[in-house]
This record gives C-alpha cells, structure tokens and sequence, in this order.
C-alpha cells in the first residue's frame, strides 16, 4: 500500500514556512510560564508540521479514490 501511495503522491514537495512554524509555537506555548526557546523546537514544531501536510495528503488521494471507486456486492 505504502508504495502505491508513494508513486502517487509526491509528499517531498511538503514544504512548512518559518511564519507556520511560528504560529504553530505560539498557539501551543500560550499560557505556559516558562515555554521553550523556539530556536529550540522549530526543528520538531516542523517536522511535525511537515508530517500533518503529508498525512493530509494521503487522506485527500485515498477520498478521491473511495469517491472514484464502484463497489458491487454480489451476495447469494
């Protein structure tokens, strides 16, 4: 499955921009007294971000594919 997927979608054009990795800090940092540096977690704030828009991708394609797809029941 996984490398049909693969030779489908082109999750290495996955690109998270420095405003987003900002954003990302700041909703989830409010209210904390003592957050971390962001210099210290934007390489994981991104990852993880990068790792959303590839999922996100995965599920567009298989929602087209069940949008696309005819499926016959044939019980007896």
């Amino acid at each position: 499955i996984q490398t049909y997927l693969l030779a489908n979608i082109s999750t290495t054009s996955v690109s998270v921009s420095d405003a987003e990795i900002k954003q990302f800090y700041t909703d989830n940092t409010k209210g904390q007294a003592t957050p971390p540096k962001l210099s210290a977690v934007s390489a994981q704030i991104k990852q993880q971000l990068t790792a959303n828009k590839q999922q996100l991708l995965v599920n567009n394609f298989l929602a087209a594919l069940r949008a696309k797809a005819t499926i016959q029941t044939n019980l007896k």
